[in-house]
């Protein structure tokens, strides 16, 4: 929600008089005696959050923090949202790039004529079931 803060503190955890009862003074007319609060401010501004907490005996003592809330803008939820799409859209390129990539290798590794291996003879392309073997060459005439 714009203009939203949630504000969440749990004296139950920091307290080691279990019998407090705190109220809670948000600043905005709200009000709370639990020990674990939670408030939200529908409205940006500058907010005065009081605890006062009194003992068994009746002493108490009040704490006070400033809270300053902010509005957010409507329109930085549609560009996050723009910036998730886009990510989207560069990864889902990366893929086509590289399928395209690996059909062009193929096509270029199918398109080249095949080697020549030793003596002449040709080595036959991969994948082919039918290899057909050359005499081997005829022997060096006689030195002497």
């Amino acid at each position: 929600m714009p203009g939203s803060a949630d504000i969440r503190f749990d004296l139950a955890r920091h307290c080691l008089i279990p019998k407090l009862l705190p109220p809670w003074d948000f600043g905005d007319g709200a009000t709370s005696t639990d020990p674990s609060v939670s408030h939200d401010d529908a409205a940006p501004g500058t907010y005065d959050v009081t605890l006062t907490v009194r003992d068994e005996a009746g002493n108490t003592n009040t704490v006070m923090m400033t809270v300053e809330v902010r509005a957010v803008s409507p329109k930085a939820t549609e560009l996050l949202a723009a910036i998730q799409g886009l990510w989207v859209g560069i990864l889902v390129l990366l893929v086509l790039l590289i399928i395209v990539g690996l059909i062009a290798l193929d096509n270029y590794r199918k398109s080249r004529p095949p080697k020549k291996a030793a003596y002449g003879t040709a080595l036959a392309p991969h994948g082919a079931l039918d290899m057909h073997v050359l005499p081997p060459p005829p022997p060096a005439p006689p030195t002497g």
